[in-house]
């Protein structure tokens, strides 16, 4: 289960079950006892089931952005390091600095 998931506007919502496919974005936020499934099997897990995008916050606070783009593996597409601004348009226009999503 990630730590943050952004539906497609006309996904399903309000069950304790939503189906990947209505799944925008996933995102998981690194802890000493999740790092290593959030490096490891949750993104071979999210890309089988055909999730687009796949966001990871590191326990140094770096955003590590992932996406599906030609075949059945992510690929890195961005790092960005707290202090660094990165603007993106998916899966909604935001600007943001990963520093400000951990404390």
């Amino acid at each position: 289960m990630p730590d943050i998931v952004v539906l497609r506007p006309d996904g399903v919502r309000d069950e304790e079950w939503t189906p990947a496919a209505d799944a925008l974005l996933v995102v998981e936020i690194a802890s000493r006892s999740t790092e290593m499934n959030d490096r490891g099997s949750k993104p071979l897990y999210y890309a089988e089931a055909g999730i687009p995008v796949y966001w990871r916050i590191a326990r140094d606070g770096s955003l590590h952005v992932y996406e599906l783009l030609d075949g059945p593996e992510y690929t890195v597409t961005t790092v960005v390091h707290p202090g660094e601004t990165w603007a993106t348009d998916y899966p909604f226009p935001m600007t943001l600095d990963p520093a400000d999503l951990t404390d």
